[in-house]
């Protein structure tokens, strides 16, 4: 099964609230992004965003240039369901991602963790590049080292904090980091690692 068949299944099998990784808020994600005192108009972008309520709660702060992405149509139209047109919705791989906006926030809770092959993301690092603002900051979330081995039935890649500064510290200046462990619908464990970056200026 292709990698779009196997997360619009995953969405059309579940609702958002019955996923593994679904949060009725996705606290240490919010803390973070308050802590970086952002306009209203800044472009902020969640990259994966699956049927996540990050943007709700982001507009719910005043954000109103939000952007989700997800390969899985089924994902975005739950979002949409929810939040209507207040927000743009793309549906790629972030392979493919195409728009002439400049992100100054991008957000990443778990799709770098799937990325098991080098070429992948050095990919993702370029598409990161190309769409994100000079003075922008990087936001991302992967399972951590004692964390799951898989997700969804797919294998990741396990990170501590020192691995994910290593794999961005040529573009990325790091911040600080936040440990979480996320309790799935189900009450099983799942240990993330947050890390926030600022774009190195050139």
């Amino acid at each position: 099964m292709d990698t779009k068949k196997h997360w619009e299944k995953i969405y059309l099998d579940k609702t958002h609230t019955e996923v593994t990784w679904f949060q009725i808020k996705p606290l240490i994600s919010l803390e973070l992004i308050d802590e970086l005192n952002l306009g209203a108009n800044e472009l902020i972008i969640d990259v994966g965003a699956g049927s996540s309520t990050l943007a709700e709660n982001l507009l719910e702060r005043g954000f109103q240039a939000l952007t989700v992405l997800d390969i899985s149509q089924k994902a975005l139209d739950n979002i949409r369901k929810r939040l209507g047109d207040k927000i743009t919705y793309l549906v790629s791989d972030f392979k493919a991602l195409a728009t002439d906006k400049r992100f100054k926030l991008w957000h990443d809770r778990a799709v770098f963790h799937f990325l098991t092959h080098k070429s992948d993301r050095l990919i993702y690092q370029q598409r990161l590049k190309e769409h994100m603002a000079s003075d922008g900051y990087l936001l991302i979330s992967t399972f951590a080292s004692d964390g799951p081995e898989k997700c969804s039935g797919l294998k990741i890649v396990q990170y501590s904090k020192e691995a994910l500064i290593d794999e961005f510290k040529e573009d990325f200046v790091f911040i600080k980091s936040r440990n979480e462990t996320h309790i799935s619908p189900k009450g099983l464990e799942q240990k993330f690692i947050y890390c926030l970056f600022k774009r190195r200026q050139q």
